[in-house]
């Protein structure tokens, strides 16, 4: 995903500089751009590190059911090894199921918990990606700028303004991700 958005970034600042090179002097300097650290806002936002542990909280909050789940399985597994030789055909039958009853809750249940992570972490990127843009616009149309690259897609900048810390500030007065303000 970062690869595909840094390489339509990347082709987009390389139009934009042809662009440049061809158009007349005029709207050269009707131009004026900055940059932002897409990589700063998403490590150094409170707001963002706060839905980044609320991820972790919850897998935290499911991993103590399904180790049990697994530690479970694991001394039915052993147990039907060291007991398969003196056990009846029904007994075998019957803790083989077990074991593999355990087996099958552990597997749905870590299913579940990667399925519920992965709907709560698109959810928070979503709202981070549309909240990043409505920020983004609203600081360059604050300071007059035409046009926001990510730092990464430049190649080579020199006296490029840097809004990084504006948006982060901004984006931390919000709400929480997923609240109204």
């Amino acid at each position: 995903m970062a690869n595909r958005s840094s390489v339509a970034a990347a082709v987009f600042a390389a139009t934009l500089a042809l662009t440049l090179a061809f158009c007349g002097e005029p709207e050269a300097q009707d131009l004026k751009l900055a940059q932002i650290s897409v990589e700063a806002v998403f490590k150094n936002s409170v707001k963002v590190k706060a839905a980044v542990g609320e991820i972790n909280k919850l897998e935290a909050e499911m991993a103590p059911r399904l180790n049990g789940l697994q530690a479970e399985a694991e001394k039915l597994r052993e147990r039907f090894n060291k007991e398969k030789e003196s056990l009846k055909p029904d007994e075998k039958d019957k803790l083989e199921k077990e074991f593999t009853t355990k087996l099958d809750e552990a597997r749905a249940l870590q299913q579940a918990l990667k399925a519920k992570l992965a709907v709560k972490s698109r959810s928070l990127q979503s709202a981070f990606r549309t909240e990043l843009e409505q920020i983004v616009a609203q600081v360059a149309k604050e300071e007059g700028f035409t046009a926001v690259f990510p730092k990464e897609s430049f190649l080579y900048s020199t006296g490029v303004p840097d809004i990084t810390e504006k948006v982060i500030k901004a984006m931390d007065a919000r709400a929480a991700f997923g609240e109204k303000s």
